[in-house]
């Protein structure tokens, strides 16, 4: 589930979940399941889209040369707006 991986689930959702669906592994969904309830629960508190954040202030590692490139164009997404449809998991 890595946002630096250009072929994980994270980084295809941040690239194309903005325009259309993107069908992403089990497991990965329900880390964004739980990770949207815990959102909910604690009034957006809790947000997994602080990744390009905490990279900024070293909480997390850069991307090295060979996925700055793809990740160069990628958009984050918000868990709040998001819908997780589980017939298409």
């Amino acid at each position: 589930m890595s946002f630096h991986d250009p072929t994980s689930d994270v980084a295809r959702m941040n690239r194309h979940a903005s325009h259309r669906p993107v069908k992403v592994h089990p497991w990965t969904w329900r880390v964004l399941k739980s990770a949207q309830e815990f959102s909910r629960k604690s009034d957006g508190v809790f947000d997994i889209t602080m990744a390009p954040q905490l990279v900024k202030w070293d909480y997390l590692p850069r991307a090295d040369a060979r996925f700055a490139v793809a990740a160069a164009g990628a958009t984050s997404f918000s868990t709040m707006n998001t819908t997780f449809d589980s017939a298409a998991a």
